[in-house]
């Protein structure tokens, strides 16, 4: 069974006459363009391709910001946090 995204679907024409608007929207969504009421094509952003890719090739997908906020709300400190200088610290002894 086939799972539908929805997306924005435009013309053929539109997509060529408005091609800066096209990767634009890219950038947000995946874009369908039809012609003549069929769809020939989708256009999606480079990043959204590449995590397709890293998908078909069983290759974890990148975990985003967003997810990892989720997991330290989920986890919190079991300890005083560090100050901003502490933390600079612990960079440089790390990363140095």
């Amino acid at each position: 069974m086939a799972i539908r995204i929805c997306m924005t679907v435009i013309s053929a024409t539109q997509a060529k006459n408005n091609f800066g608007e096209l990767l634009e929207r890219t950038q947000r969504e995946p874009v369908e363009i039809s012609k003549k009421g069929r769809t020939v094509a989708v256009v999606l952003s480079a990043d959204a391709f590449q995590q397709m890719q890293a998908q078909v090739e069983g290759v974890k997908e990148r975990k985003s910001i967003d997810g990892i906020l989720n997991w330290i709300e989920g986890h919190p400190a079991k300890q005083k946090p560090m100050d901003l200088e502490d933390y600079q610290q612990h960079l440089d002894g790390k990363y140095g």
